[in-house]
């Protein structure tokens, strides 16, 4: 996410409107397919942390313990809704916008900047929750 707000996005908007356009479609649909491997790692790596964390703890966890895992996975869904939205509305409205551009646009049409607007606003509150998933996942590892 962070190589897409920082690296790729900026290199794109220096180029002329139609390369831009289909390239950084292009990085989107790159960036969801390991954005969802990277969700489905975080799940199942949790899962197991949880049992086995479980298991150590005799299954008996304390009330700190429930309060951190709460607040992470209440992240972790609020950044699964964020990465579904981007996916199944966004997505679609950006890959017809960018299909219907004209090849040899000398600006990016507003429906289409609207639309890339939403979507990026998603990835960088995306951005910031997994760095606040990762430390509280740290913390449960100390309680």
């Amino acid at each position: 996410m962070l190589f897409f707000l920082f690296v790729f996005a900026p290199a794109v908007r220096g180029l002329p409107a139609a390369s831009g356009i289909p390239l950084l479609n292009r990085g989107r649909r790159s960036l969801q397919i390991v954005s969802w491997l990277g969700i489905a790692t975080l799940l199942v790596t949790g899962c197991l942390r949880f049992i086995f964390a479980g298991r150590a703890g005799g299954f008996t966890l304390g009330s700190a313990y429930s309060i951190v895992l709460g607040l992470k996975l209440l992240l972790f869904l609020a950044m699964v809704l964020h990465h579904t939205v981007q996916g199944l509305k966004y997505g679609p409205r950006i890959e017809s916008l960018t299909a219907a551009a004209p090849k040899q646009c000398s600006q990016w049409p507003d429906a289409l900047l609207a639309e890339w607007k939403r979507w990026f606003t998603l990835l960088k509150i995306n951005a910031a929750i997994g760095p606040l998933i990762v430390l509280l996942a740290l913390g449960l590892k100390g309680i």
